[in-house]
């Protein structure tokens, strides 16, 4: 019985203690509950638009909210990162990283963009074909989505940039002439109310670059963004647990505007069941390929052996709280990492690596943009994927940072973010499922610039085990020496022993 007694207890402490480690989890899970609770109560009574209006609203605040953030928070995020980067030291380990970085972006990008376009999961059966939006969309040529698209890399003013981007307007006018009608169409650049965040972006670079290379000048500029980004990630730790609230209020709203509640079944379904194949892909094929043509060995192995950290990091959906146990995986046996490489690379991947959530923006972007009715043309998705691209290289190591993205990419493409509530239903379990694939993509990434820097590294330590030896040798030759110094005042010589040389 005491055993028993015993048992119980610590089964109990054990439960209480994760419990108080996953609370916003279940809180979350808990809104959940209740948002779908308020639906089932409220629909039968149909009600107005005012009263859909007022329970949506923590929801509406929630995104503003992070709105606000988010310009502080990426710009405090990416200077530090990059700034912190020892280019001249480092310079081969972060261009093999980068280019990984890079290549499984895209690919993840390339596989949500695909599987989501060929299945649809968002795509509404009794749509009707008379969009405004698309019909002006289709007014847009190729040329002038990608000058948009490089206009907006650099924007002519940093604090406009903040709030307003670029975009080609078109001004159609129908001319009557002798029972002749043509269409003239003018087209002018022009300013939208919507954050220009790719230019934000490249400029938080260009500034950490140039901090990289003059470190002693703009050391007070860097402690300056690591103390916002510190509060802001402050208030960001403290604003996040208005989730549950946010999610039980934007799901109500979402749902109580639809109609047809089994059509939204099926599409959050299909939608759930879309993010798994493309995160199954580019875990099972996508990775492994890449790591495979650069090193020529199987990266199932690396999965294996840190797949202690993979599970922490999808239990704790952070990349950054994972990171101690990775490093200690990366550094033992099989895998055996260079202790630089593991110190260097990994961080680097926390701050810049997130082509799983890439793959879960794609497939959230297009799903918004299927329920919407948006059209895209090939080269509307091609600057989509740009755009993830980039804005996934500095997604911050925080809990549902995908989602932020998600209402930027939105704003930035005319794409109404209001079912995004619907995303913050089954948010639990794609972040779990995109932070365990990015962290095993962090694993076989440092894996791939230790097989490039193993020959490197294993001459320097070479080196050093050299110079160790004859400092030992020198150590011992010296040992017993004795150094006659001048004599003092007393008549008595000091006699004294070098016992080491010091170097």
């Amino acid at each position: 019985m005491a055993i028993m007694s015993g048992w119980c207890d610590c089964n109990a402490k054990c439960l209480g203690k994760w419990a108080m480690s996953n609370l916003l989890l279940l809180l979350t899970l808990v809104g959940v509950l209740a948002g779908i609770l308020i639906v089932v109560i409220l629909r039968p009574h149909n009600p107005s638009d005012d009263v859909v209006m007022w329970i949506g609203m923590p929801g509406e605040l929630f995104l503003r909210g992070l709105e606000l953030t988010i310009i502080p928070l990426l710009a405090s995020t990416v200077i530090t990162a990059v700034a912190s980067l020892e280019l001249k030291e480092n310079g081969r380990m972060a261009g093999v990283a980068f280019i990984f970085f890079i290549s499984t972006t895209m690919m993840g990008v390339i596989t949500g963009i695909f599987v989501t376009a060929l299945i649809r999961p968002g795509q509404r059966p009794t749509f009707d074909d008379h969009d405004e939006s698309a019909a002006e969309i289709m007014h847009y040529k190729t040329q002038d989505v990608f000058a948009d698209l490089l206009r907006n890399l650099i924007p002519s003013n940093i604090i406009r940039a903040c709030f307003q981007s670029s975009f080609t307007k078109y001004d159609v006018q129908v001319v009557t002439t002798d029972n002749t009608t043509t269409t003239v169409t003018n087209k002018q650049i022009a300013m939208t109310n919507r954050t220009n965040i790719m230019g934000v972006v490249i400029f938080c670079i260009a500034c950490g670059m140039a901090m990289s290379v003059e470190r002693v000048k703009t050391k007070p500029l860097l402690d300056f963004m690591w103390a916002v980004r510190t509060v802001i990630f402050q208030i960001f730790g403290a604003f996040i647990w208005s989730l549950p609230v946010a999610t039980a209020s934007l799901i109500a709203a979402s749902l109580l505007k639809v109609e047809d509640m089994f059509l939204v079944e099926q599409e959050l379904g299909m939608f759930v069941a879309t993010v798994i194949v493309v995160l199954s892909i580019h875990f099972c094929a996508n990775i492994p390929t890449l790591y495979f043509l650069m090193t020529r060995k199987n990266a199932f192995s690396v999965y294996m052996a840190v797949n202690k950290a993979i599970i922490t990091a999808m239990v704790i959906k952070s990349g950054a709280g994972a990171l101690p146990l990775m490093m200690k995986s990366c550094e033992s046996p099989p895998t055996k990492m260079h202790r630089n490489v593991s110190s260097f690379v990994l961080p680097l991947c926390i701050c810049f690596k997130g082509d799983a959530s890439a793959s879960f923006i794609m497939c959230s972007v297009l799903w918004l943009g299927q329920r919407a009715g948006v059209f895209m043309t090939l080269a509307q998705h091609v600057a989509l994927g740009i755009m993830a691209t980039f804005l996934c290289l500095c997604i911050p190591p925080i809990p549902s940072a995908s989602i932020v993205i998600i209402v930027l990419i939105c704003n930035s493409l005319g794409i109404p973010p209001h079912d995004i509530g619907l995303l913050l239903a089954l948010e639990w379990l794609n972040d779990s499922l995109r932070t365990g694939v990015n962290n095993g993509s962090h694993a076989v990434c440092a894996a791939a610039v230790n097989n490039t820097m193993k020959k490197r590294f294993a001459e320097k330590d070479l080196l050093e085990l050299s110079h160790k030896k004859s400092m030992h040798n020198n150590h011992d030759d010296m040992r017993g020496v004795v150094v006659h110094t001048p004599e003092f005042s007393d008549g008595e010589t000091e006699h004294k022993s070098l016992m080491s040389a010091q170097y």
